[in-house]
């Protein structure tokens, strides 16, 4: 009964906490941080049905940074709490900001107040806060669907 029960919170639990870490600004604080190192990398992704749709071709980004809080230094790999932010088009890759940034060397760095070892160099794209807020109101409703459904046919 408990399994159940810890099934459909689980994912309710995990994604509040996504939400809440994306979208609540004032949790998050920015520094200045420099690349250690980066690599600019290709994936392609095969299509199932190469007659209607020819492969798709996306870039991303791997990168290592540091910076310093409160005079402890910091080291990250974490780009995004996005979900898809790390792929970008081939036309839109070399003139994304943040690309061009780590290019740079230099980036701008948000890390959590209360725990600065956690941080990203993006928490999220303009779209993916509105993405998120759908996924979380539709995981709702069917969580509490779902239980309403093992209640009503549940054995007594």
């Amino acid at each position: 009964m408990w399994l159940f029960y810890l099934m459909f919170l689980l994912p309710i639990i995990l994604l509040t906490l996504r939400v809440i870490l994306v979208l609540w600004s004032s949790l998050w604080s920015s520094t200045e941080g420099t690349v250690l190192d980066f690599q600019c990398k290709t994936r392609i992704f095969m299509s199932k049905f190469p007659s209607l749709q020819d492969d798709v071709v996306k870039k991303y980004v791997k990168v290592r940074y540091q910076y310093s809080v409160n005079e402890e230094i910091y080291q990250s790999k974490r780009v995004s709490l996005d979900f898809g932010s790390r792929l970008f088009e081939e036309e839109e890759f070399d003139s994304d900001d943040l690309i061009k940034s780590i290019k740079n060397g230099r980036v701008r760095v948000e890390y959590l107040n209360s725990y600065p070892r956690l941080s990203v160099l993006q928490r999220t794209k303009d779209d993916t806060a509105a993405s998120l807020c759908i996924i979380f109101v539709l995981l709702i409703v069917m969580s509490i669907s779902m239980f309403c459904i093992y209640v009503v046919l549940a054995p007594k």
